[in-house]
């Protein structure tokens, strides 16, 4: 019977989980569609690849239960691995599950992934990584470094992480070539979106599509006050 049923793993960041007051994986099972999945739980706390192959690679389903660095952890074995992504947004920032609309409670979204139905998605290369939703240089990637580097999250440790690189960060000097024309000059940031927006609901491009084959370019010169 097990054999019609396809396998997912959760991979639970353990900074999103410690938030739960209750164990998730019984919750979680709690409200999984039994009759089209079997699952089990693997706590990730940026633990080397090759330790969590083996699970990885019996899996269907690769669930993300936290943030945008867990997306994109996963989404990248993903594409290794031929596998499906499914997104449970309680990390920081959620952008590519809000643009998605995945609901921001466990219940609902739990219920959306019960449906099964799968959307196959754009991906950007940057060199030998991959991003999935908002790819940068300058001013946002700084935040992102320096973020990661904090022991805090959530979006008080993002917003103090802002403000002091408003007053430190200085614009990049940087070459943009695009369909045979170069932009040359100093930006506070230059990136590339497939999703809408970072996260927190800022957003960068309303009409961002995640799969019509394109990404949107965004370039600013500097921050007014």
């Amino acid at each position: 019977m097990d054999g019609n049923k396809e396998k997912i793993v959760f991979f639970i960041n353990k900074k999103a989980s410690d938030k739960r007051s209750v164990p998730l994986p019984p919750l979680i099972e709690s409200l999984l569609d039994q009759h089209k999945y079997t699952c089990s739980f693997l706590y990730w706390e940026n633990q080397a690849i090759e330790m969590i192959l083996p699970v990885v690679k019996e899996a269907d389903i690769l669930v993300a239960y936290g943030g945008d660095g867990t997306v994109n952890f996963l989404g990248t074995l993903c594409l290794q691995f031929n596998k499906k992504l499914a997104v449970l947004p309680f990390g920081s920032g959620n952008g590519l599950a809000r643009h998605l609309g995945i609901p921001l409670n466990l219940e609902k979204a739990m219920s959306l992934l019960n449906t099964g139905k799968t959307s196959p998605i754009d991906v950007v290369q940057v060199n030998d990584k991959f991003c999935f939703n908002i790819a940068g240089l300058g001013f946002d990637a700084h935040v992102a470094h320096r973020y990661a580097a904090n022991k805090g999250s959530g979006f008080f440790s993002y917003l103090k992480e802002i403000v002091k690189g408003i007053v430190a960060f200085k614009p990049v000097e940087v070459d943009i070539v695009v369909n045979n024309k170069t932009l040359r000059g100093s930006y506070f940031m230059i990136g590339v979106a497939n999703g809408s927006q970072w996260g927190y609901g800022y957003t960068i491009f309303p009409e961002a599509q995640l799969n019509d084959g394109e990404m949107e370019l965004f370039i600013i010169e500097r921050f007014k006050i």
